[in-house]
């Protein structure tokens, strides 16, 4: 409905006897006014419909307007929520049924906020105009919509590309094991990866075709970083399973694969020293475990000894291969990469006994002493040769039957000659396989332990005779033991220097561990010994059996806590709190009954790591003070020699102060009712060692006894009859001041709030004439004005 303004004709009224209102002038003819006016007023009625028109326009154009504007708002929103999605997040499927993307859902919501949003205008022409002005929005927004999607389209099928190539990248080298087989996963899933390269080369327009043009550099790396990822984590996953052999037998089988030499190189010279490392690690941990005695004509002791030897464990046989567990791994009939020691173990034990020597129909027998040494000819040399060659060596040495059997020395002698000239014939048949001297040091490593194998020969041997020196606690045979029969069989210096090292960390760490559960079980079974008289008969009823204790440590158990404490035990605890919160118990049976449950209630109150930071500062403070105060000679004699004759009169002084210092902090404490300052304790600590006197001790580096100065609480009772200072150069004798003038000093010392030392008294006393009693004392102050 058009809208057209109210018209409104202006008027003007005349006044009641007012003048009629003419104007002057010419007087007209008369004319058509009639026509004239319907023709005004035809055009007055034109000029107002063109006037509602335009306003009607004007209208519609500001409320088409009004809606675009809220629709642009509703479709500027909903772009900006599609935009900002990525990935596959932009162009998942919503409705599998209707196929319906996130892109559609977008679109779709912004034709129904259009639509919508189009159903509020009052007319048609609004309506119009609206959809016209609108649709340019709705085109801009579905281009910049359509253009995200189709960039987030490549980016999801660029990124689950690269996901697939990562995926069969991880199960390439998860399934490392199996490259060589042609038709395994590792191929499979190797060759897939490649396929999805191609396909990411395609998404990105790199070119893969040498028909077309050059390869794509982007390309060629893309397949060099797939190659060298798969490498390095076969490489990796190899080492980790320690199995060298294989991963050297891969890092052959890429020749042509990896395109950068020098990494390859770079890697196989890591590799190498990696599995050198691991074989002279199983030397060291194999002499460690070996305990047994070779010529006890044992399988396994054989099987110890020949695993300690450097050539069983070697990362060159000089003959195309490695030496594990005494297996070659180019061994072409017999393939133990993958075995288990156990397995080899019992293997080498199969092939053994296919040897004349072990077959149960015949006589033919090895001696103990040589068995081991025809085991390792086995494994170098194979059954026949070691077989064989032994037969030969016997055969070169002239044997009388009789004398062998009844002179034990003659025998001595022949089988000494027996295993040289065995020896000489493997050798002379290792260097034909290995290589001679000079140009194999395999061979040079084999026939320096078959030295080792008959250093370690002992004719006499018999199992009642067995003596092998092993720890009973640890299960161990000394280290320097166990580094010497390194040095006998590894010659090379750098192998050598690492095993040791290697042995020495493996050594102490089981010494420790073993250490450590042989004495909490010792501390478990002093808890139950020492509860009462011959509690130790109470252990067989707590499941422990006495027997498993050293025998030292049975006569503990047996006799429960001493008398008196260990002088040494219970200073050395004064001085390391931590020792006494973390380890009290493992000194039981050097402590006194009342000693030990003393330290327990100080172990008590050391609850909590700042508690023993807090008390070791506190030990620390005693020992630096009495050292800034002069007094070296107790905290040295208490560090020094344990067995020194002087030591029982410096660590009954060391006690004594301490337990002065302790007792006046505990009687100022309980006193005032608040814990001391560091400050306050030191305070405390310097009056009690600047109260010295002089007394005899035995000094370091000083025959018989010497005076020394030391503090007054040292001192018991008796010790007081010889102690004095010096007033001038007058020896003043403490305690020949009697009693009552003693305490009339102090208590004039104690009024003024002053604390006093012996020398203080000593000069008091000297200056009030040396009085004998507080009458005299009086009397000569008053005579003499004091």
């Amino acid at each position: 409905m058009a809208r057209v303004p109210l018209q409104q004709t202006p008027q003007v009224g005349l006044e009641v006897g007012s003048a009629p209102q003419f104007t002057g002038g010419r007087v007209e003819p008369v004319q058509d006014t009639v026509t004239d006016d319907i023709q005004r007023f035809s055009k007055a009625q034109r000029n107002v419909a063109d006037i509602a028109i335009k306003l009607q326009e004007e209208y519609n154009a500001a409320e088409a307007l009004k809606l675009s504007n809220e629709v642009d708002e509703e479709i500027e929103k909903e772009k900006n929520n599609y935009v900002m999605t990525q990935g596959v997040n932009a162009v998942a499927t919503v409705d599998k049924d209707s196929g319906v993307t996130v892109y559609d859902t977008a679109i779709n919501n912004i034709n129904s906020k259009f639509a919508e949003i189009g159903e509020k205008a009052s007319n048609s022409q609004i309506k119009f105009l609206y959809e016209n002005i609108a649709s340019v929005k709705i085109k801009s927004a579905t281009s910049e919509m359509t253009k995200h999607s189709i960039k987030e389209q490549r980016k999801y099928l660029e990124a689950e590309t690269t996901a697939a190539i990562d995926n069969h990248k991880k199960a390439t080298i998860q399934n490392y094991q199996t490259f060589q087989d042609d038709e395994g996963a590792f191929k499979l899933n190797y060759i897939a990866g490649l396929q999805r390269i191609n396909e990411k080369a395609l998404q990105k327009g790199w070119e893969i075709n040498p028909e077309s043009g050059p390869i794509s550099s982007q390309y060629i790396e893309a397949v060099n970083e797939y190659n060298m990822e798969i490498f390095k984590g076969v490489i990796k996953n190899f080492e980790t399973d320690k199995n060298f052999v294989e991963s050297k037998a891969f890092l052959e089988s890429l020749k042509g694969f990896i395109k950068n030499p020098k990494e390859v190189a770079k890697i196989k010279v890591s590799l190498n020293k990696k599995h050198n490392n691991f074989l002279t690690e199983k030397i060291a941990i194999n002499v460690i475990s070996n305990n047994k005695n070779q010529n006890d004509g044992q399988f396994l002791s054989h099987i110890n000894k020949l695993s300690t030897l450097n050539s069983n464990n070697n990362i060159d046989n000089n003959n195309g291969g490695s030496v594990e567990d005494g297996f070659n791994s180019n061994d072409e009939l017999i393939d133990t990469t993958n075995n288990t020691l156990s397995e080899k173990i019992e293997l080498l034990e199969k092939i053994k006994n296919q040897s004349k020597f072990y077959d149960p129909e015949t006589t033919t027998r090895l001696i103990p002493q040589h068995q081991p040494t025809h085991l390792f000819a086995i494994q170098r040399l194979g059954v026949k040769k070691a077989d064989a060659f032994y037969t030969k060596a016997k055969s070169q040495t002239d044997i009388d039957t009789k004398k062998y059997k009844e002179d034990p020395t003659y025998a001595k002698k022949i089988n000494g000659q027996i295993i040289d000239n065995y020896n000489k014939l493997i050798t002379e048949e290792v260097n034909k396989i290995y290589g001679r001297f000079g140009e194999g040091e395999y061979a040079i490593t084999v026939a320096n332990d078959l030295e080792v194998i008959k250093k370690g020969i002992n004719y006499d041997f018999s199992n009642e005779t067995l003596n092998i020196n092993i720890d009973s606690v640890t299960g161990l045979r000394p280290l320097e033991d166990l580094k010497q029969q390194l040095k006998d069989t590894i010659t090379e210096p750098e192998k050598l220097k690492f095993a040791i090292e290697d042995l020495e960390i493996k050594y102490n760490k089981i010494k420790t561990e073993r250490e450590g559960i042989y004495n909490e079980s010792l501390v478990n079974a002093k808890e139950i010994a020492f509860a009462e008289e011959g509690g130790w008969k109470n252990l067989e009823a707590n499941g422990i059996d006495i027997n498993n204790f050293k025998e030292e440590d049975q006569t503990i158990l047996k006799n429960g806590h001493p008398t008196e404490s260990d002088k040494d035990t219970v200073i050395d605890l004064e001085r390391n709190p931590a020792e006494v919160a973390n380890n009290l118990d493992s000194y039981s049976h050097l402590l006194s009954k009342g000693q030990y449950t003393e330290l327990q209630r100080y172990q008590a109150e050391l609850r909590g790591e700042n508690k023993v930071i807090a008390a070791t500062v506190d030990s620390d403070m005693f020992d630096t003070s009495l050292i800034r105060f002069g007094y070296t000679d107790i905290v040295d004699k208490i560090t020094d020699d344990k067995n020194a004759k002087d030591q029982y009169n410096f660590k009954f002084d060391y006690k004594q102060i301490k337990d002065a210092w302790k007792n006046r902090i505990d009687e100022v404490q309980t006193s005032t009712g608040k814990k001391l300052k560091r400050t306050e304790k030191q305070e405390l600590l310097d009056e009690i060692l600047a109260d010295g006197v002089i007394s005899k001790r035995t000094r370091k580096g000083i025959f018989g006894v010497a005076d020394i100065v030391i503090p007054s609480v040292a001192l018991e009772e008796d010790q007081f009859e010889d102690a004095f200072v010096l007033v001038g150069k007058e020896k003043v004798f403490v305690k020949r001041i009697k009693d009552e003038v003693r305490a009339y000093f102090i208590a004039g010392y104690e009024a003024a709030g002053i604390p006093y030392t012996e020398q203080m008294i000593a000069n008091e006393w000297v200056l009030h004439g040396k009085s004998k009693s507080k009458k005299e004392l009086l009397k000569f102050k008053e005579e003499n004005n004091l």
